[in-house]
Order: structure tokens, then sequence, then C-alpha cells
């Protein structure tokens, strides 16, 4: 069993974990350093965790058929990862010849690999994910609202704890949350490469986990053991400019998100293993590797970037 070492803080040392960094990496593609899912493939893998990663691994779920982030397009690497299943239309779509393209899975499963998951029973309350910011794009939330309405759960929901993102703790969207009595913690910084690990930490203590947006945490929660509700009323708005939401923000042409969030639906029977179905769909169980296949994988995709900087060179 793999036991995280966690050395930059637990999930209640919000200034230590939420401090904003630089990334360092030794990763060609750097996303594959996000919230640490290369070493944690890597891990898995027996693969050299001082080696780069010359694949493409997504950071997170992305609820579009349709949409490429730029920076999978222009990576050097040859070989993509990819899941779910609806994402390879896109893919194929936006790199065409340029890249291989391969059914895989979320990096999350394989940390639940890794630390030999086993759910408990010790578990309490719920844990809530605020809609979060990122880089470029705030995210902005009536919190009186939201508050009023966590207080109004039914009692088997509660205590409440809530998880803020390092950049809306860095924003101060955490004080109204404490200020009328909430428990706050976060999974740490993007960069951090114990984020997961803290993130699974934070579910494995919760029975439920509750937010007014579907993400990659609603998925990661319910493979962690939580069961998932969500608070539909709660509205949000995204703010920044023009450009930066129409490449930074996947369009859900498919209506993916309300097939998640009527599969999420706890007054239905079988919730714990119809939302386990679910998040292994969108996670991409179904194509979870072993270890030698993945080590294998990667050690395909490191000749194909050799063989490309060749031909590269011959070309001059």
């Amino acid at each position: 069993m793999v036991t995280p070492n966690i050395s930059l803080g637990l999930p209640n040392d919000l200034d230590v974990i939420c401090k904003d960094r630089e990334l360092e990496t030794i990763e060609q593609f750097q996303p594959n350093a996000f919230y640490g899912i290369g070493d944690i493939v890597k891990q898995y893998a027996r693969y050299p965790v001082n080696r780069p990663l010359r694949v493409v691994v997504p950071h997170g779920v992305v609820l579009s058929s349709s949409y490429v982030w730029r920076a999978e397009i222009s990576s050097p690497c040859s070989l993509v990862f990819c899941y779910p299943v609806y994402r390879m239309q896109a893919y194929r779509k936006q790199l065409r010849w340029r890249k291989l393209i391969c059914n895989s899975a979320s990096p999350y499963l394989y940390l639940l690999k890794l630390i030999e998951y086993r759910s408990g029973s010790n578990r309490i309350g719920t844990v809530f994910f605020p809609s979060h910011s990122t880089h470029h794009i705030k995210a902005s939330i009536d919190t009186s609202n939201l508050i009023k309405r966590l207080q109004c759960l039914d009692e088997v929901f509660h205590p409440i704890t809530i998880c803020i993102y390092w950049k809306d703790y860095l924003q101060g969207q955490h004080i109204p949350f404490m200020e009328n009595g909430f428990d706050v913690v976060s999974a740490g910084h993007i960069f951090d490469r114990e984020f997961l690990y803290r993130f699974h930490n934070i579910c494995s203590n919760h029975e439920f986990a509750c937010s007014n947006e579907i993400g990659s945490h609603t998925f990661y929660s319910i493979e962690s053991g939580c069961k998932y509700r969500m608070l539909d009323d709660v509205e949000f708005y995204r703010v920044a400019s023009e450009e930066v939401l129409s490449r930074d923000s996947p369009c859900d042409s498919d209506n993916l998100v309300d097939r998640v969030r009527n599969g999420l639906e706890l007054d239905q029977s079988n919730v714990m293993q119809r939302q386990k179905r679910l998040a292994d769909e969108f996670l991409g169980k179904k194509y979870l590797k072993n270890k030698t296949i993945l080590n294998l994988q990667f050690k395909f995709a490191d000749v194909l970037y050799n063989f490309g900087l060749r031909l590269l060179a011959g070309r001059k």
C-alpha cells in the first residue's frame, strides 16, 4: 500500500497548501504535472519518476465531445490518452493524423489502485465543493443564498465541510463560510503533487459529496465512496474576457451535464451502484491498464517522440 507523503500540509493548513507558486516540473507537456497526475501514473506503472512522459494525459473530465484544449493540440507529444469514450470524437476531429489517440482511464483511478483503496464506514456529513475559479476565470456565486441552502439541508447531510479551491481561497471566498460556522478545507494548489491524495483523504471522511456544478470532483468523490447530490438552485457565473471564456470553457453540445445530473438523483433506488457506474464510465474505468501495459505505452510514446525528433532533424 502506498501512503502519500503530504509534505505541503494537511487539508486544513490553508495558508500553506493554497499558497500560490510556480510550476516546477520535468514534464515536457507541463499539464501532466497538474494535481500530481504524472507522478501518480508513473508510480503505478513503475516508470522512472525522473523521466518526462511523452504522452498527453488529460488532468480532468471534459464534458464535451467537440472541445480540445489548445495546449493538447500544440503539445510535442505524439500519443494522447482519451477518457471518457466520447472524447475520442473531439480528438479525432481536432488532431486528425497528427497524433495517436488511445482510450485510457483517469489518473484518479490509478491513485485508488496505488493506495489499495477500500471504502470505510467511519463517514459523517457532507463535503461541499463550490463552483471554482481557474487561473484565468473567476467563478462568482451568490454565497449568501448558498449558505442558507446548506444550513437548510436535512440533518442527515450535517455537519457540512466546505472544500475550497486554492484560487478562491486566495480571493477570500472562504471567509463567509467560516463566518457562518462551516469548517473549510482544501486539496491544495493545482501545482501540488499531493493534491489528489489530499482530495481523496477529504472525501473518505464524508458520507456525502455535494456541489452546485458538475465537474471532475463529482466522479472522483463517488469513486472515493461518497454519495453525491446536486444543489441545482444555487447559480453561479464565470467572469473573464470573451476570448478567455471561449478558449477555456468547453461547450456541452451533447447535454452531457443533464445526463450526469439525471444519473445522480438520490431519490432513486440503488444510489451507490448507479452513481458508481456513472463515475466508472466518465473516468474510463473500462480502459484501466495494468502496470505492465501502461509502462509499455509510456515506452512506446518515448519511441514515437524520438522518431519525430529524428524526422525533424532530417528535414533541416
